[in-house]
């Protein structure tokens, strides 16, 4: 390579070299800059949602912005210091919410200026003005109307109504409760900045109803039962064990029976310790295929098993073994339509052989 050629290919290195070093600087500023504007992004949604308050917090100054029964259209809380307040959050369609108000309104003629009862409404400004014209006993009530509540509802989620709000003359939350919590005795305890109790009204926001209870955690963890039965279709991977057991220090009776065909959950119910031969059990049925693997012994898993074995399970306060055949025999009528029972015969074997008899409609 001659010196000419070499100089030129130095430059030609020295031109990338310095393109890729702006290119460089330029992503690292874009990176800086993203990463600025998450930081103000997600400073901006905190602002936006506000943490809830329990017990013990402090309400912020909050405005609202529309108000029925008050001399102004709005009302700013300084406006009301040196009283207790009730935040009583409410809707239209809530009559539980509506029969209480009567209450409220005596309890805050009662103290007379010293407690502000507000009910609080997310509900457009038109609906609570036409609900209030339709019912002027509450319209002519000393109780403070608010209307479009979009934020106290963030400092104090609920997922059902009344949800009442206790705030001391600082604004100090002192209890959070349902309307039947609210008495004179407690309401004297506020005002004179004395301890009450109640027990903290405290709901269940991601609650779907209608959906199964304690599956996914709806409602409360899996095991906040008192009672269960279930029956599962077959479990692959699991052994195929029966047992009844009675714990005397939990008081709970457990029973289980794994991947059992419907014959053998029939004969556990009626007969959990005592065997029953195969040939001494009779199908009184009209199709004996959901119930007789057909040419295969019955603990083989083929593909009849996989579709015609279940898993049972009983989870109770204690019970006797009479109330445990009991209730699996009706578990099994309401879903399987079986009704089966033990019934002795003099055969050839000998006499008061036990048969099981499954009978199905």
């Amino acid at each position: 390579m001659g010196r000419i050629e070499l100089r030129v290919w130095r430059s030609e290195a020295g031109r990338l070299s310095a393109e890729i070093g702006v290119r460089r600087r330029e992503e690292g500023k874009k990176k800086w800059m993203f990463a600025f504007l998450l930081v103000i992004f997600t400073n901006c949604l905190s602002a936006q949602q506000p943490a809830p308050l329990t017990v013990g917090d402090q309400l912020p100054d909050c405005t609202f912005k529309q108000v029925f029964n008050y001399p102004r259209s709005a009302l700013n809380l300084k406006q009301l210091k040196g009283k207790s307040i009730i935040l009583d959050f409410w809707n239209t369609y809530c009559g539980s919410c509506i029969s209480s108000f009567a209450k409220l309104d005596s309890l805050q003629k009662r103290y007379d200026g010293r407690l502000v009862i507000i009910a609080v409404s997310s509900q457009p400004a038109t609906v609570i003005q036409q609900f209030l014209n339709n019912h002027p006993e509450l319209k002519s009530s000393s109780i403070v109307f608010a209307a479009d509540d979009q934020l106290l509802k963030q400092y104090f989620p609920y997922k059902m109504i009344p949800h009442l709000v206790w705030l001391d003359d600082n604004w100090m939350v002192k209890a959070i409760t349902d309307s039947k919590s609210v008495t004179t005795e407690r309401l004297d305890a506020l005002l004179a900045h004395r301890p009450f109790t109640t027990i903290l009204k405290k709901d269940v926001l991601d609650f779907k109803s209608g959906e199964p209870l304690l599956i996914h955690n709806n409602g409360s963890h899996e095991n906040y039962f008192s009672y269960r039965s279930i029956i599962t279709p077959f479990i692959a991977g699991i052994p195929s064990e029966e047992a009844l057991k009675n714990d005397s220090i939990s008081k709970t009776t457990h029973v289980y029976v794994y991947n059992a065909t419907i014959t053998g959950l029939c004969a556990f119910a009626l007969a959990p310790f005592t065997w029953i031969k195969e040939q001494n059990i009779v199908w009184e049925v009209k199709d004996s295929s959901r119930f007789i693997n057909p040419g295969k012994a019955l603990h083989n898993e083929t593909d009849w098993d996989q579709n015609n074995r279940y898993c049972y399970e009983l989870i109770a306060p204690l019970m006797s073994r009479d109330a445990v055949k009991l209730q699996m025999q009706i578990d099994l009528l309401r879903f399987f339509n079986v009704f089966a029972r033990i019934e002795k015969r003099d055969t050839e074997e000998g006499k008061d052989i036990p048969y099981l008899i499954i009978h199905q409609n």
